[in-house]
């Protein structure tokens, strides 16, 4: 019998190796669901990220924490890319990305990008002319409502345009922002957004 969506649990979770401290970081609809899919994957041998496996078998799995992160109501809207938006979050916030953790790829995004770990993305609304500052590429999509893989794209384009808005790295905003847009900036006439976690 499946569970209710009253009895699931959606959020982010970490698998942490304790005796290295090597981290996976994770998203699911059903978390309790998903530990025990890892935990018979790797208690089985057959787990799909094989660094997480080799460790499991070198160390044992009581030598792993599983630690749910964040709890994400389960009827929000955007719920998908919303938890993306947290896992890439996470992801950095843990180091969880290999060689020095487990994961190699969030969603369908590869965070080897060192841009994305040392610089914010400015997203520019042209119907608005508002800013957001996201600090990775799905919560600059969730942002435009748009998909992650075209803010990437628009970011490293010439036009760094996608649905109505501009993507930017942060040092390279101020090349293409003209003067007197500038001045407005410098004069606090634009919404910026800053969101911690």
């Amino acid at each position: 019998m499946k569970p209710s969506v009253r009895n699931k649990v959606s959020g982010i979770y970490l698998i942490q190796n304790l005796k290295n401290d090597r981290a996976y970081v994770g998203r699911s609809h059903d978390i309790p669901s998903r530990f025990a899919s890892h935990i018979s994957a790797l208690v089985s041998g057959t787990h799909h990220n094989k660094h997480l496996q080799r460790d499991c078998k070198d160390y044992g799995i009581n030598n792993f924490a599983f630690r749910i992160l964040e709890v994400v109501d389960y009827a929000r809207p955007s719920l998908n890319a919303y938890l993306t938006s947290l896992e890439e979050k996470y992801v950095l916030k843990f180091n969880a990305m290999h060689p020095q953790g487990y994961c190699e790829r969030v969603a369908d995004l590869n965070l080897s990008d060192t841009r994305l770990m040392t610089e914010r993305i400015v997203c520019m609304d042209l119907r608005s002319d508002e800013l957001f500052y996201a600090e990775a590429f799905s919560e600059a999509a969730l942002y435009a409502q748009t998909t992650a893989g075209q803010v990437k794209k628009a970011v490293s384009s010439k036009s760094h345009y996608a649905k109505h808005h501009l993507f930017f790295f942060e040092h390279e905003f101020r090349d293409y922002v003209p003067e007197a847009l500038e001045k407005k900036i410098k004069m606090g006439k634009y919404y910026s957004s800053v969101t911690s976690t």
